[in-house]
């Protein structure tokens, strides 16, 4: 993030903060690293008690107390997130900052309203290949099993809100396919959508290949079974990826 984060991330937490003071409490002692201190302390409390001497060992921390409302926290989040990413868009000349999976798209509309001016584009993928993918990859336990009926309840689950997504303006829904085999199209809907120019586009198929990613399409014809795949396209049609 650049010398600037911390910071940023300190301006941050201070907005947050009403005041500050100095403590006696319990929870410090979890926060304590040394235990060898903590029996100490206990020993000689002890040992005070046992004998009515006023006197006792406690740690001290600090506490820190804040006040604001729901309005004075967005406030301070857009202003952090402000922080952090103009100085590294003025120093790479850019007018766009992309991040890769930077809100849940499942609380997506909460999550960019700490990021001003944002937009959301969401790519699905045909499920049939995502389960393939998940497989190969061993990238859930239940893939690693084929538990097919697990995958279809998280797929569900996952995209619950699909169609709100859809409706919304400030979101781009998409298919991985598309990118493949419309790509032209495809880059250009891109581009309107988060207002660039299309000569803009002097990296073209640098860093995204559709001729490389082609592969990974109908990869799930050579891995799932003919009951995975007939689970997946009865339970799951509506995303389907049909050329």
């Amino acid at each position: 993030m650049g010398p600037k984060f911390m910071e940023a991330t300190q301006k941050f937490i201070n907005s947050l903060i009403s005041f500050e003071h100095s403590t006696h409490a319990w929870d410090i002692d979890f926060r304590n690293e040394n235990s060898v201190f903590i029996l100490f302390r206990r020993v000689i409390n002890k040992i005070c008690k046992i004998f009515h001497v006023n006197f006792s060992v406690r740690p001290t921390g600090k506490l820190y107390v804040t006040d604001i409302n729901d309005m004075e926290f967005l406030s301070s989040a857009q202003k952090y997130m402000d922080d952090l990413f103009t100085p590294l868009a003025q120093e790479n000349k850019a007018k766009h900052v992309v991040l890769d999976q930077a809100v849940s798209q499942l609380n997506y509309k909460r999550e960019m309203s700490f990021i001003r001016d944002s937009k959301l584009i969401v790519v699905d993928r045909d499920p049939r290949d995502i389960f393939a993918d998940w497989i190969k990859c061993n990238s859930w336990s239940f893939a690693e099993k084929r538990d097919v009926s697990k995958y279809i309840k998280l797929f569900r689950s996952f995209r619950r809100n699909y169609r709100e997504l859809e409706d919304d303006a400030s979101v781009l829904t998409m298919r991985f396919e598309d990118i493949i085999f419309h790509y032209d199209e495809t880059l250009k809907l891109i581009a309107d959508f988060v207002g660039l120019d299309m000569s803009e586009h002097i990296h073209k198929r640098e860093f995204f290949n559709p001729d490389i990613s082609i592969k990974n399409v109908g990869m799930w014809k050579n891995i799932l079974s003919q009951s995975e795949v007939d689970a997946i396209t009865s339970e799951l049609s509506d995303f389907l990826y049909v050329r």
